[in-house]
């Protein structure tokens, strides 16, 4: 959960003269949802990305070439595909 999120709350229910558990319940209840939220999202992102490189089979003209649907894209071997690949985890870590 965000400080800013949680201090918003707890000043503003100081404010409001809110009980103490009340506060407490709701930024409990903000930070599950925010929890939820970070998980659903990181989920799509990843399907998303496993789309993208996923699927793609050899191009029946050019073998150094791959297809996907109406894409093609060049292959990438050897030493290359480890770099492309250790780029490709650093970016879904970001």
């Amino acid at each position: 959960m965000s400080l800013r999120a949680a201090f918003l709350i707890a000043t503003g229910g100081a404010a409001l003269r809110v009980p103490l558990w009340v506060i407490l319940v709701v930024l409990i209840g903000y930070g599950v949802c925010e929890y939820v939220d970070r998980k659903i999202a990181d989920k799509a992102r990843n399907k998303a990305i496993d789309y993208h490189l996923s699927g793609w089979q050899p191009y029946d003209k050019d073998p150094a070439y791959e297809e996907k649907r109406k894409w093609t894209r060049l292959r990438i071997e050897g030493s290359n595909q480890v770099i492309v690949t250790r780029v490709g985890n650093m970016l879904r870590e970001i």
